[in-house]
């Protein structure tokens, strides 16, 4: 039985459940006909089992056939995003050692293309035909006898690589048991059926993309709205509309964008029963005006990682409205430990480093030379927070960027997420960096919604409000746009816009005396 078969027994059965396009629909038939079709093609060109297959495509019918076509010869399935860098791609093609690159027309590019036919990768270019609802698959490259492709373990199905906002990209090597169990457990806690339809817009490339959107939706035969991975907010709340989406995964900044245009009302004519959302923290004036402005719809809050599949933790409505802040228990089989420096369990309501076992953690990372960083059986995450009385999880920010200050612990995210709640601030960074004196101070990068003027003084007054006078930024910055990583979040180690220093239009020193 292959790895598709495994992960998704009934998939040939859900003979109703639709794959919606642009103006294409097919259904799951046609989905497996064309894996088929696709594994097929792998095994002419001399595929064996537990080969690495890199894809860089758009979300698309094809890129769906593309990820299950390599499952079904037994394969490793190595996506990346649509429009990663000629160097990552090339860091990570020489750490995958991959049999097969597979690309889209419009990713394919001359350089990329000399590098993997000098090296003897086998490269087939996938498309999708939105007018004929076909496949085309061209072999753009045969595989040289010399090419040693990288075998993985037998259990190892995925390599999801970070996104390297740190650092160099690490690939997260995950198993047919931990893709499975992220899947299962999501399926559940969503309460999603067949007659659902679920509208994916995350790059398949991201874990929660792959493991907690789509393979979530495929274990249970769900539908599935396919759209690019940027929407305009008109294009997006028509899609959801007219194609009669009823699950709608997405991420607090994009939610932000809609609560401050005044669109979330126009959900209320939608049959959206989920909206599901996760990847950076969410200010509680946005929850409140979710649960308020879309009384139809559970609203559901999750934090997860790429080295546990990509979710540990969710919360829905009701107490997504009470408990300010939090990011909710383990999805099931999953736990949460609170720990200190020197591994031992904080109590409640002492912070310290979250760590999590359990069926979802990765077998470790690709790279022999970076270490996974478990202790005694416990993923160290890198981020701290607290647990409650009850088990519930809140999050204060990642360990290596908490800033101290007059002997306070401050963790940028909550200074972050009361900016965000100001109506004109679209999206915030905050870092620290030098004073004049030599000293340091808290600075805040903001970009502003668009057509919107932002006052200095107004923003001051408004963390006064919200925030002990320590945390209140000494320096506001206003670019026009911030640097994203290829997630979409902002890269907290990079700069502003188009990777050049951030160069601020101008800025206000603020008294903190005053």
């Amino acid at each position: 039985m292959s790895r598709m078969n495994r992960l998704f027994p009934d998939l040939n059965s859900f003979k109703d459940s639709l794959l919606q396009w642009g103006s294409w629909t097919g259904d799951y038939t046609w989905l497996c006909d064309n894996s088929t079709r696709v594994s097929q093609r792998l095994h002419e060109l001399g595929i064996t089992r537990y080969m690495n297959v890199v894809m860089m495509m758009r979300n698309s019918p094809a890129m769906l056939s593309a990820i299950l076509g390599a499952l079904a010869c037994d394969g490793v399935v190595v996506p990346l995003y649509h429009n990663t860098p000629a160097r990552s791609f090339e860091f990570i093609i020489h750490e995958t050692q991959p049999f097969a690159v597979i690309f889209d027309r419009s990713c394919i590019d001359k350089e990329v293309l000399t590098l993997l036919r000098n090296k003897g990768h086998a490269v087939l270019c996938i498309d999708f035909s939105e007018g004929s609802g076909q496949l085309a698959i061209e072999e753009i490259a045969s595989p040289a006898g010399s090419l040693a492709p990288r075998l993985m373990d037998e259990d190892v199905c995925e390599i999801l690589f970070t996104s390297g906002s740190t650092g160099t990209p690490k690939g997260v090597l995950l198993t047919e048991d931990n893709v499975k169990h992220c899947a299962t457990s999501v399926h559940t806690y969503l309460e999603l059926q067949s007659t659902d339809k679920v509208l994916l817009t995350k790059p398949l490339a991201h874990s929660s993309g792959m493991n907690s959107e789509l393979f979530a939706a495929l274990s249970v035969g769900a539908s599935i709205v396919i759209e690019p991975e940027v929407l305009v907010l008109s294009r997006l709340i028509r899609v959801i509309r007219n194609y009669g989406v009823t699950v709608f995964f997405t991420v607090p900044t994009l939610l932000e964008l809609i609560r401050k245009a005044g669109l979330l009302p126009r959900f209320r004519e939608t049959e959206l029963r989920i909206i599901h959302f996760y990847g950076a923290p969410a200010g509680q004036s946005l929850i409140q005006a979710l649960i308020s402005e879309i009384p139809q719809a559970e609203i559901i809050y999750g934090y997860g990682i790429s080295e546990a599949a990509s979710r540990v933790t969710y919360i829905k409505t009701r107490e997504l409205g009470l408990l300010t802040g939090s990011s909710g228990k383990p999805i099931a089989g999953v736990q949460v430990d609170i720990q200190r420096p020197d591994g031992t369990s904080a109590e409640a309501g002492e912070t310290g480093e979250v760590a999590i076992a359990g069926p979802t953690l990765m077998k470790g990372y690709l790279s022999e030379t970076t270490a996974a960083p478990f202790r005694a059986g416990w993923l160290l995450t890198g981020d701290i927070g607290w647990l409650d009385n009850d088990g519930y999880l809140f999050l204060c920010g990642r360990k290596d960027d908490m800033i101290i200050k007059a002997g306070l612990n401050i963790y940028p995210t909550e200074i972050e997420e009361v900016l965000l709640e100001h109506d004109d601030v679209h999206l915030a960074l905050v870092k620290e960096e030098s004073d004049h004196l030599g000293g340091s101070r808290i600075a805040a990068y903001i970009e502003a919604c668009s057509g919107r003027i932002l006052s200095t003084a107004d923003l001051v007054r408004h963390c006064r409000l919200r925030l002990d006078h320590r945390k209140v930024p000494a320096a506001f910055y206003f670019v026009d746009k911030l640097e994203r990583g290829l997630t979409g979040k902002i890269n907290r180690k990079g700069s502003g816009g188009n990777g050049e220093e951030i160069r601020p239009a101008r800025s206000l020193e603020v008294n903190q005396g005053d």
